[in-house]
């Protein structure tokens, strides 16, 4: 925790991801077999989540937690849409939606725009009648729920 994600390897991100185990795999090990059967690109670019579960062998809770990469943005921007946020969720006919990003700058405290975003989200979510759990902001000194 005190060196930040950049020290963790893929099968540690992603077991964190996983948070437990499968069958007679430890966490570390599923995200290690998961990562080497289909490859660190291919695992973060899947979005069908049967795929998933059919090529790996793995149940649909564990399928559904691997990260859904909506978009990507600079050091200290990023543009966010609704609809390009809701439409995982409404392909996989999702009741609720948690989503994060991360504060390059070591700060996770919401910003502003953090706020303003996920009011928006929350409002386009309730149209949608996909409920927006939470909203987590992830920086090297920690986390924040922007919800709470």
């Amino acid at each position: 925790m005190a060196q930040g994600p950049d020290v963790l390897r893929n099968a540690e991100l992603l077991a964190i991801i996983l948070n437990t185990g499968y069958k007679d795999e430890s966490v570390l090990e599923l995200a290690s077999r998961i990562l080497a059967e289909y490859g660190s690109k291919g695992v973060a670019s899947e979005r069908n989540v049967s795929r998933l579960m059919a090529e790996l062998g793995i149940p649909q809770m564990k399928a559904s937690q691997i990260d859904e990469v909506i978009s990507i943005g600079t050091l200290d921007a990023n543009l966010v849409h609704p609809r390009e946020v809701f439409q995982p969720a409404i392909e996989f006919s999702a009741a609720a939606a948690i989503i994060s990003h991360n504060h390059p700058s070591g700060d996770p405290a919401p910003s502003a725009e953090d706020r303003a975003v996920t009011q928006r989200l929350a409002e386009a979510g309730t149209l949608l009648g996909i409920e927006l759990l939470d909203h987590v902001i992830i920086a090297k000194n920690g986390f924040v729920s922007v919800k709470q």
